[in-house]
């Protein structure tokens, strides 16, 4: 088809061989010029937000900080939303490019044959080229005129997904506008026209398919049973003992942090709780969770040390060592027994081994590695681990969980550091003496865990643990034998495994792919590694088999961006990983 504007239908260039994509035009520019508009809102509302935290050290009266603290969470909240609609509508646009390379796509505008040129241009500069027809609205004659002359189906975008069961099983070109256009395309309608269809996976819902999430923040949760014990549960918390197995420990003492945080909460209470404004520690900063500690640190007036290791590599303990050398007054060492950015695993053995020599704590966090492969926090001299709801729990966020030392208790008792909310000390008193917590729990969080717990040691942990290796050797071997390579291929984490795609292939459309259209959740890279990288989680609710879902999904969305892939050779990687067994 060629561009340029027509004043008349019978002008328009059409073919029988593909079917036709009506747009309205004039609602796709203005739908991308309100994303711009709410990415400029969110680039003023980030220096509102800058400012809050270049003044966060300006003394405030109490009655004031409430306001404050609201005032910031609201301006964080609109500034994700501002973002998540521009990306929405950039989404929308592309899918319209890849649209326009599979079906006719003639835009409708009601300017006038005089104002057309301009209305070009701006399509122009969006990288559109399709004809323009002016002087029409989108439900008038000339649609008519055009599926007359045209002879094959008419599709307006938000017809799209009410098509699928009359049309596609006739036409595959209909199937392929619904696969690629259903819900991307919404942010191009106007606002009274929009179904609320947000839900991952529309077309594997509507096909009665089972919706598969394997992320890591994700974990498939059967929650009816995880449920079922919720009211006999609710009234005791007798979970300690069956934790303290998951960790490997007796001389621990355990608390559970039931309220609204969860991983990063039990990671920020063990720096408040052991460390005081002025000490020094050392930390490894593999990926985004180990520069989390670093940031926590300085946020409380600690002076953080940092181990740079590259992303994807396990520290080596001599760096730990020699950091502490140089730094011989720091208290403690902190590190992520499983750094889920980068799909590795530190070595906790060798590193309490330095811990032990140079007399200093050593500070876990096992958010992505209790319940995926054996903790032995005693054997290990492990003094504080930190762990979450979420992740091989197989429950919802919000639940901590921290296991200290005698050691790291002294150090909790002996602490200066402001604290109330998250004071081990007083959530120590409440659970241990009076059977309750200091504030108000996450009841239902409490209950399931208690169920989870019960599901995990019916299985037994020695085969719980067995089976995510399975679930992680076959999901490493199916993304080599797809051409992919391991972005931790020397120390990968059994938790979740990152796979990086071949130049040319962003990874990010890939997730979206498999999110939106195949109702298969995994999930991107962070920072550098955005674009590059797929991380398939596979902790918690999940089996070997549930990797065939994954894999096969994966080799669908690469191939439809266009990697060449061999269909099944994932898959087949899959099955013959599971078929030697455990």
């Amino acid at each position: 088809m060629s561009a340029g504007f027509h004043s008349s239908a019978r002008t328009v260039p059409v073919s029988p061989e593909r079917p036709l994509l009506i747009v309205d035009a004039d609602e796709v520019l203005l739908r991308f010029a309100e994303g711009l508009d709410r990415f400029l809102h969110a680039r003023d509302l980030y220096l509102d937000l800058t400012s809050y935290r270049l003044h966060g050290n300006v003394k405030r009266r109490d009655d004031d900080s409430a306001l404050i603290d609201i005032e910031v969470t609201a301006l964080l909240e609109e500034f994700r939303a501002d973002l998540d609609s521009l990306e929405a509508v950039e989404d929308a646009v592309e899918t319209l490019h890849g649209l326009q390379k599979r079906v006719q796509v003639v835009g409708l505008s009601n300017v006038t044959a005089a104002q057309a040129p301009a209305r070009l241009r701006n399509f122009e500069r969006l990288g559109f080229d399709f004809p323009l027809l002016v002087n029409s609205g989108p439900k008038g004659p000339a649609v008519q005129a055009l599926a007359k002359r045209s002879g094959r189906p008419v599709f307006f975008i938000d017809d799209i997904p009410h098509h699928l069961a009359s049309a596609a099983a006739h036409d595959p070109d209909v199937l392929r506008i619904h696969l690629i256009g259903d819900d991307r395309l919404k942010p191009l309608l106007p606002p009274a026209e929009h179904e609320d269809r947000r839900q991952a996976g529309t077309l594997a819902a509507e096909a009665g398919v089972h919706i598969l999430a394997v992320t890591h923040r994700w974990p498939t949760v059967d929650a009816g049973t995880v449920a079922a014990e919720a009211t006999e549960a609710a009234e005791r918390l007798d979970l300690v003992p069956v934790v303290a197995d998951l960790l490997v420990t007796r001389g621990m003492t355990l608390v559970l942090l039931g309220r609204s945080y969860e991983g990063t909460g039990a990671m920020e209470a063990s720096v408040i709780n052991l460390l005081q404004p002025g000490d020094h520690a050392v930390f490894v900063n593999g990926g985004k969770f180990g520069e989390r500690w670093g940031k926590l640190l300085a946020s409380f007036g600690m002076v953080p040390h940092e181990v740079k290791v590259e992303w994807g590599r396990a520290v080596r303990p001599e760096q730990v060592e020699d950091a502490l050398k140089q730094n011989s007054s720091s208290r403690a060492i902190f590190v992520q027994a499983s750094e889920t950015s980068t799909c590795a695993v530190h070595p906790i053995k060798a590193l309490g081994e330095v811990a032990k020599r140079r007399g200093v704590m050593l500070v876990v966090d096992g958010i992505t590695s209790v319940g995926v492969f054996e903790q032995k926090m005693d054997e290990w001299g492990v003094d504080a681990l930190v762990t979450g709801s979420q992740k091989a729990l197989m429950l919802p966020p919000g639940l901590g969980m921290i296991a200290l030392s005698p050691r790291a208790w002294d150090a909790a008792k002996k602490s200066t550091t402001g604290r109330f909310y998250l004071d081990l000390n007083r959530e120590l008193k409440a659970q241990s003496q009076d059977h309750t917590t200091a504030f108000t729990p996450a009841v239902s969080l409490i209950a399931g865990l208690n169920k989870s717990l019960e599901m995990i040691h019916a299985e037994g942990l020695e085969r719980v643990y067995a089976r995510h290796a399975v679930m992680a050797e076959a999901t490493r071997e199916a993304g080599l034998a797809l051409g992919l390579k391991l972005v931790s291929p020397d120390n990968p984490a059994p938790g979740v495994t990152g796979l990086l795609a071949p130049d040319g292939i962003d990874t990010g459309k890939v997730v979206r792919y498999m999110r939106d259209t195949l109702g298969v959740s995994v999930a991107g890279g962070q920072d550098q590694m955005k674009g590059h990288l797929v991380r398939i989680g596979h902790m918690g609710n999940l089996s070997p088999f549930d990797m065939l879902v994954a894999v096969s999904g994966l080799e669908i969305a690469l191939q439809h961006q266009g990697m060449n892939v061999k269909i099944g050779a994932g898959v087949a990687a899959v099955q013959a990983r599971i078929a030697r067994g455990v």
